[in-house]
């Protein structure tokens, strides 16, 4: 049976965050990436924006994130305006 994020959406955030080696990993690469240029970052299937955010507010980079879900989406449009 497939999981129902719209309906996960509203606890999704308060029970999961972003894994502290996964965001250093992560920050790295946005780092570098930005050292050569680039200054825009995308996550897709960003959920409530754990991620996304995080990195948006740690490196300064203009960051999306797209899920299918709309409820994570509203989620995380609050938490990163």
């Amino acid at each position: 049976m497939p999981i129902d994020y719209d309906q996960l959406a509203a606890t999704y955030a308060t029970t999961r965050s972003a894994h502290p080696v996964v965001m250093a990993r992560l920050h790295d690469a946005v780092v570098a990436a930005q050292q050569a240029g680039a200054g825009r970052l995308l996550e897709i299937g960003c959920g409530t924006g754990n991620y996304v955010g995080a990195l948006q507010d740690a490196t300064g980079a203009a960051a999306w994130g797209i899920d299918p879900s709309l409820e994570m989406l509203a989620v995380a449009r609050n938490r990163w305006p």
